[in-house]
């Protein structure tokens, strides 16, 4: 699922309403921004735990999947 949205000046943006719902984002949330091989990757801190016991090959799946879907974007 991809949602376009805008910057604002201040650098900020809004996570769509369905995506925080999804994922049971509220304010006051954390959440890990990382820069992976050129790609924006934002991950609720609440999985960060989850992310830490990922083998490398499920980091790897994790990230082709997120790949996936960019390249099917810029068809």
């Amino acid at each position: 699922m991809m949602k376009s949205v805008k910057i604002n000046n201040k650098g900020m943006i809004t996570i769509p309403a369905r995506i925080r719902k999804k994922y049971n984002l509220t304010a006051g949330n954390e959440v890990a921004i990382y820069d992976l091989n050129g790609q924006i990757v934002i991950i609720p801190i609440l999985d960060i735990e989850k992310i830490r016991t990922f083998t490398r090959e499920e980091f790897g799946k994790v990230y082709e999947e997120i790949h996936d879907e960019e390249v099917k974007l810029e068809l």
